[in-house]
Formats: C-alpha cells, sequence, structure tokens
C-alpha cells in the first residue's frame, strides 16, 4: 500500500487487497460505542465468525434490540429476512472485516485517497467523496488482525473498546454496558 501519498481512484483495488489481506482470525467478539450526532449514541456487542459467514449483534437501544445472521437468514424480529452474506450486515459489523463497509470505490461514491501508518500497529485510511471532496470519512485499522477498530464518516463515530479474537462465541440474549464516563482513548 502506497503510505503518505495522495492515492488515485485507481489505487482503490490494492488497498482492499491489502486490508483483506490482514485478518487473521475465526471468531471476533466486539463491544463498542457509536455516536450518532452529539446528543445520540448507543453500546454494542457483536460476534463475527468468519469461517461460517455469521454474526450476532447487540445494542442498547430501546431496552435492547438483538439481530443475527446464519445460514442465510438475518433474524431480528418477524418476519426474518432471506439475504446473501454479508448484505444486511449493520456497520459495525462491517467494520470487523472491512472488505464488507461501503467505502470501496465500485460499493459506493468514496474511495481511498491517502492511507497513513499511526501508532504502533494500525493504519489510517482517509477517503474521500466522487462529488465532494471536502466529504472525507476516516477508518483505523489494526494491522495485527484486520479489524477497523474506529470509522469517523460524515458526523458519526464509531469506536471499538474491546476486541477479542479466536474467542468461543456466545450470542447472549442481553448484554449489559457499563456507562461511559470518560472519553475513550485510542489504542493505535
Amino acid at each position: 500500500m502506497k503510505l503518505n501519498t495522495i492515492l488515485d481512484r485507481t489505487d482503490t483495488d490494492e488497498v482492499l487487497r491489502e486490508i483483506a489481506a490482514l485478518p487473521t482470525y475465526r471468531t471476533v467478539q466486539v463491544r463498542g460505542v457509536r455516536q450518532e450526532s452529539p446528543s445520540v449514541h448507543y453500546q454494542f456487542y457483536a460476534e463475527l465468525d468468519r469461517v461460517n459467514e455469521s454474526w450476532y449483534y447487540f445494542r442498547d437501544v430501546a431496552g435492547g434490540q438483538a439481530r443475527s445472521y446464519s445460514d442465510g437468514v438475518i433474524r431480528s424480529s418477524d418476519p426474518a429476512i432471506e439475504v446473501d452474506y454479508p448484505r444486511g450486515m449493520p456497520s459495525e459489523m462491517q467494520m470487523l472485516d472491512p472488505r464488507h463497509l461501503h467505502m470501496w470505490g465500485g460499493h459506493s461514491s468514496f474511495y481511498p485517497i491517502l492511507a497513513q501508518d499511526i501508532g504502533q500497529h494500525s493504519s489510517l485510511i482517509t477517503f474521500e467523496h466522487t462529488d465532494d471532496p471536502a466529504t472525507r470519512p476516516t477508518l483505523a485499522i489494526d494491522k495485527r488482525t484486520g479489524i477497523a477498530s474506529r470509522m469517523v464518516n460524515l458526523g458519526e463515530i464509531t469506536i471499538l473498546t474491546d476486541v477479542r479474537v479466536n474467542v468461543p462465541l456466545i450470542r447472549p440474549e442481553s448484554v449489559t454496558f457499563k456507562p461511559i464516563t470518560d472519553l475513550i482513548r485510542p489504542n493505535y
């Protein structure tokens, strides 16, 4: 991946290939927080089984909302929805396997314009909108796991606060979250 230089739209496939080559885990379990506006945020818990292409997602909105996907079916409420993997995956889930984020050229109006190493083990990728160059989402990717640990997109911020790879997946019926009382410090 070209670092610290402006990328062209034609570099998108190369950047995506290098990101796709990073993940080394079979399963991942995470907790995180998403801020949609200064006054709206929620916490979430997610599990992804990359091998079996299944996932579980729970967020602390309105008493708790759970969704899951396995065997071609998303289950959240009746009726269940049949879709091909990875369609229907919340963006917080897509961060666990960034190949599926809707920010890669052919899938959206965004393409990567800059890749930088940050901290001890992360890369920061800045994207640009094809019609508005001032619209620039960012994605911090942990090079040890290939997981996007932080995403800032159009005023929304999503941060993974606890990441565990290659652990048994439990799909809990409910999840307890600790209140957020301080700034979430980055671990790059």
